[in-house]
This record gives structure tokens, sequence and C-alpha cells, in this order.
């Protein structure tokens, strides 16, 4: 497991370009906040509201995680989970939702996404975990 400061030490010494797919301008910012929270001088944070605008912009091949909501404008529920968890970059998905249930959070789990996290808790130390998650899928692929 990692400690903080190891994780902490990882994620700045690597360079991740994470996709958000958020349509609420709100939400968005939670994450923006938390990223600058985390001081993470190379994660860029490349923001799209729609599955339709992820999907297109997976076509770059150039993103390494992918955080999207479930209820997006083109896509309701889990819908844009599976469709982001089968891109064909195998680019690791997380969902972001303000919703607690652990049917939730199993569900997505079981469609493919590796982590999740909950928009009322979102803060500094669960970037820093999901990203680090991210890390190490990185390392083993």
């Amino acid at each position: 497991m990692f400690t903080l400061h190891a994780v902490n030490s990882n994620v700045r010494a690597i360079r991740l370009s994470v996709l958000l797919v958020e349509d609420n301008p709100g939400d968005a910012a939670l994450v923006r906040v938390a990223l600058a929270d985390a001081s993470l001088p190379l994660v860029e944070l490349i923001h799209v509201q729609t599955l339709n605008q992820a999907l297109a912009r997976l076509q770059g091949n150039d993103i390494d995680l992918i955080i999207t909501d479930l209820g997006l404008p083109d896509s309701y529920g889990f819908d844009a989970c599976a469709k982001l968890c089968g891109n064909a970059q195998h680019t690791p998905v997380i969902v972001l939702s303000g919703r607690t249930d652990p049917v939730i959070r199993q569900e997505g789990l079981r469609l493919g996404a590796k982590d999740f996290l909950d928009k009322h808790h979102l803060g500094k130390e669960q970037i820093i975990s999901v990203l680090a998650h991210a890390i190490k899928l990185q390392a083993s692929s």
C-alpha cells in the first residue's frame, strides 16, 4: 500500500493526461480544485461535457485516465461508464458520482471502472489515491 508521501512523490514525477467527462461546471470545478490542492504540476486536465466528446477525444490516443460522471446529456446511468470502459485504448476509467449507494460503486466496477470518486468527499487525498492507482495500472500494463 502506498503512503500518502510515497504516492505524492510518484504522482508528482509522472506526467498524466486526465480526461474529465462532466457536464456540471460546479462538479468539474471540484475536480480542478482537488487537483490544484494536491499540487500536481505534471497532470493535465482535459474537460469535456458529453460522452460523444469524450469518445472523440480518446481517438487522439494520448489520455492516461478517464474520470466520468454517470449522468451526462447524451447518456444516462451506466451507459457512459460501459462505453468508456470498453475504449479501444484500454484507458482506465474512474466513476465520479454524487450518489454513494454501494450498488452504484459495485456496478461501475463490474463494468470495468477501476475506482470510484465520491463528489461529496472529493479532495486532494482522493485525487492522489486515484492517480496513484492509475500509475500502478500503467506500470503493470
